[in-house]
């Protein structure tokens, strides 16, 4: 006799937390996220889950780093989703566009960025944001934490409304230096 399939069971606490991290990798077989999820307090993997068509509905938060690379059937992160303390990894999904109730992600990785079509306003990027070769352009309100790296993208000519950063380097940008706001430190103006 063949053994039973066996279904994973994702086990949440009564305020719809998992604690710690989430590796639903090749070897997690037939798996449901419970709807009943809210937050995953570690790093979440779903690397190349065909399976896996969306995240829960009601996902707040994600702890740590992101993977949903390869999962071909996921083409948008749930519109509640509010903060990821980590990178975030989407390349090989149909996911363009983050949530618009997205407030903080500390960074995006590199070929996951090239696919972005553009950012929420008022979105807070913690780390370093190279967006020298891509489509997205900063939105307005939009908070880097760190350098903000916009070399050579002759499309923006004019610092985005409400936009901060710690540093950014705008050569090549036709953006008037002197537009930027004093808190910003120039690089390479």
């Amino acid at each position: 006799m063949a053994p039973k399939h066996k279904k994973t069971v994702i086990e949440v606490d009564e305020n719809g937390v998992f604690r710690g991290d989430l590796d639903l990798g090749e070897y997690v077989e037939d798996v449901q996220l419970p709807e009943g999820l809210i937050e995953i307090t570690g790093d979440f993997s779903a690397n190349k889950r065909d399976d896996i068509v969306a995240l829960p509905a009601n996902l707040k938060r994600l702890g740590g780093d992101v993977i949903l690379s390869g999962c071909a059937s996921i083409t948008a992160l749930p519109d509640k989703l509010e903060r990821i303390e980590g990178y975030l990894y989407f390349d090989g999904t149909g996911i363009r566009e983050l949530p618009k109730s997205l407030k903080y992600v500390f960074g995006i990785e590199e070929d996951s960025l090239y696919l972005l079509n553009e950012f929420p306003e008022g979105l807070t990027y913690g780390s370093y944001c190279d967006l020298r070769d891509t489509k997205a352009k900063p939105a307005k309100n939009m908070k880097f934490d760190d350098f903000l790296d916009l070399e050579g993208r002759n499309d923006i000519t004019e610092w985005p409304e409400g936009v901060t950063a710690q540093s950014v380097d705008i050569s090549g940008t036709g953006i008037d230096p002197d537009s930027v706001p004093d808190v910003v430190e120039l690089y390479n103006p």
